[in-house]
C-alpha cells in the first residue's frame, strides 16, 4: 500500500503540493489570461475564461488554502470568449473573441478594478468585422500601451486562418482606447505586393499573431509566437511603426503553431513552445525550444527539451 502511494505521489506532482482548490463556481475553462494585484488587505487573483458563461473571475487569494470568488463578469453569448487579459495598476483590459468571423462582441473591455468586488466598465473597443473574430490575446502591463492578438473590421487576410495581427493600442485614456499602431507578417494581408508564405502541411495552423511579450529590461522590444510563422523579434520603440528584426520557424520542417516565446535575457536565450492542438497527438511532435538570441539579428536553435 505505501509502494502504490508513493508511485500515486510521483505520478501528480513533482516538488509541487495542492495548497488550495476553487471549482471557480463551476464556471468552465480558465482561459490564458492571469493577473495578481495586491490591494490594501488582500490579495486578488483575475482569471480570464476559455468559454461561457463567464467572460472572467475575480478571486480573492490572500489566503491561498481557501480562496474565494468575489465576483463573475458573463460573457453576453454562448459564442463569446474572454481568452485573455492584462492588468496595470486598477485598469483591467479584457480580450472578446467570437466563435466565428462577422460574430458580434470581439474586441476588448477596459474595466477600472480599485474595488476588485466590482469591476466598473470603462469601455468597448469593437474589433469585429467580416473578416474578424476580434481578440484572442493582449499583453497589458505598463499603464499605457496595450498589445493585441487580434482582427479588425479593415483588416482582409489573404488566407482565414491569418486572421489575427498585431494592434498596439494607446490606453492612456481607459475610457477611449486609440490603436496606434499595427504589424503583419508581410504577404498574409489582402493587397500585399509581397507573396504568402508557403503554408506548413500537413497542419495550416495560420501565419497569426498569438502570443507577445514586451520584458520589461528592453521596452523597445517584442519577442512574438507566430503559430506557423515561428518566432518574431520585433523592434516597437515607435509604436506607430513596429518593425521586425528578425524572425526563426520551423517551416522548412513542416513544423509549426509557435505559441509563446518567453525571453530570459540575463542569458541571451529565448524559449519557444509549440501547441499540439490535434486529437490523440496527431500532429506529434509538438516541442519546446531553447533559442540562441544573443543577436538578436540572427537567432539560431540550441536545443529541444526532452520529450
Amino acid at each position: 500500500a505505501q509502494s502504490k502511494a508513493a508511485d500515486k505521489q510521483t505520478s501528480d506532482s513533482l516538488n509541487l503540493k495542492l495548497i488550495g482548490h476553487s471549482d471557480i463556481n463551476g464556471a468552465g475553462k480558465g482561459g490564458e489570461g492571469l493577473a495578481l494585484k495586491q490591494y490594501a488587505n488582500k490579495t486578488v487573483l483575475f482569471l480570464a475564461h476559455e468559454s461561457g458563461p463567464q467572460c472572467f473571475s475575480v478571486i480573492d487569494v490572500t489566503n491561498p488554502a481557501k480562496p474565494q470568488v468575489l465576483k463573475q463578469v458573463q460573457v453576453e453569448a454562448e459564442f463569446v470568449r474572454c481568452n485573455s487579459l492584462g492588468l496595470s495598476g486598477n485598469v483591467l483590459v479584457v480580450a472578446r473573441q467570437s466563435l466565428t468571423v462577422g460574430q458580434p462582441y470581439g474586441g476588448i473591455t477596459t474595466y477600472d478594478v480599485s474595488d476588485a468586488a466590482n469591476p466598473q466598465l470603462l469601455s468597448y473597443m469593437d474589433l469585429t468585422g467580416p473578416y474578424s473574430r476580434g481578440t484572442h490575446y493582449l499583453t497589458f502591463t505598463d499603464g499605457r500601451y496595450a498589445y493585441l492578438a487580434t482582427g479588425a473590421k479593415d483588416f482582409q487576410p489573404k488566407n482565414p486562418l491569418d486572421d489575427q495581427m498585431l494592434m498596439i493600442v494607446d490606453m492612456q485614456n481607459p475610457r477611449m482606447p486609440k490603436e496606434v499602431g499595427r504589424w503583419w507578417l508581410p504577404g498574409t494581408r489582402m493587397g500585399d505586393e509581397v507573396a504568402a508564405p508557403a503554408r506548413v502541411k500537413p497542419f495550416d495552423s495560420g501565419f497569426r499573431l498569438h502570443t507577445l511579450l514586451v520584458p520589461s529590461e528592453r521596452p523597445d522590444r517584442a519577442y512574438v509566437g507566430w503559430i506557423d510563422g515561428g518566432v518574431i523579434v520585433l523592434d516597437i520603440s515607435d509604436k506607430t511603426k513596429p518593425k521586425e528584426v528578425s524572425r526563426i520557424s520551423w517551416q522548412s520542417l513542416n513544423q509549426g503553431f509557435i505559441h509563446t516565446a518567453l525571453p530570459i535575457l540575463e542569458r541571451g536565450l529565448l524559449v519557444a513552445s509549440q501547441e499540439s492542438t490535434k486529437d490523440e497527438c496527431a500532429d506529434w511532435p509538438m516541442r519546446i525550444s531553447v533559442v540562441d538570441i544573443k543577436n538578436e539579428a540572427r537567432p539560431f536553435p540550441l536545443s529541444m527539451l526532452p520529450i
